[in-house]
């Protein structure tokens, strides 16, 4: 699952004596381990679709979990580049 919708990565990232080829390497790797870390724990809440009930409660279940997991990516990919030695732009 692709999380495209809703993000709230900061604006940008900075590090000293960084460059920008590196810090755009660096988030790309924290954005693509988190896409996929959310996506696993995305399709863990959601399991199979959004049928079943009468598709309202499921449709709402799944909404929730997107939200949820969005919120988990954005966390993670601030997680890593924090670690990476990385400070959010003011």
């Amino acid at each position: 699952m692709a999380f495209a919708m809703g993000c709230s990565i900061p604006a940008g990232w900075e590090k000293s004596g960084g460059d920008a080829a590196r810090r755009r390497a660096d988030t790309a790797t924290c954005r693509g381990f988190a896409d996929a870390e959310a996506g696993r724990m995305y399709d863990r809440d959601v399991p199979g679709t959004d049928f079943g009930d009468d598709g309202v409660g499921a449709g709402f279940r799944t909404s929730m979990a997107r939200h949820d997991a969005v919120g988990r990516r954005d966390r993670m990919i601030a997680d890593c580049m924090l670690r990476k030695g990385y400070s959010q732009k003011k």
